[in-house]
C-alpha cells in the first residue's frame, strides 16, 4: 500500500495498492473520505505484515482506518488523537499503534 498526495490543503490523495505477487495496481476505494485521503497521511505497518494503520491529518480529531491483510479490508472510519506528531509505529503483530 502507499499513498498519493500532493502538496495542498484537503482530500486529494489516493490509496494504491501494489499486489507484487499478482503484478496489479489498484485503487483502494474502501478507504478514507470519498475514497480520498489529505496531504498528510501517515502510515503505520505492524512488524509481520498483517496490520496497517492509516491516519488521516484532519482536525480535531484525527480519523483512521485499520487494514486486515487476512481479510483485504480496512475498518469503518474511527476517531483517534487530536494531532498526530510523527513518527507512528506499530507493535509487531499490530495489536497497538
Amino acid at each position: 500500500m502507499v499513498v498519493t498526495t500532493q502538496e495542498s490543503i484537503g482530500f486529494d490523495g489516493l490509496v494504491v495498492d501494489y499486489n507484487l505477487a499478482a503484478r496489479t495496481v489498484s485503487w483502494r476505494q474502501d478507504v478514507g473520505v470519498n475514497f480520498m485521503v489529505t496531504e498528510e497521511t501517515q502510515l503505520a505497518r505492524s512488524a509481520n505484515g498483517r496490520k496497517l494503520l492509516i491516519v488521516l491529518k484532519t482536525c480535531c480529531p484525527s480519523w483512521a482506518f485499520l487494514y486486515d491483510s487476512d481479510t483485504n479490508t480496512f475498518s469503518p472510519k474511527f476517531d483517534t488523537v487530536n494531532d498526530v506528531v510523527p513518527p507512528l509505529s506499530a507493535s509487531a503483530d499490530g495489536s497497538l499503534f
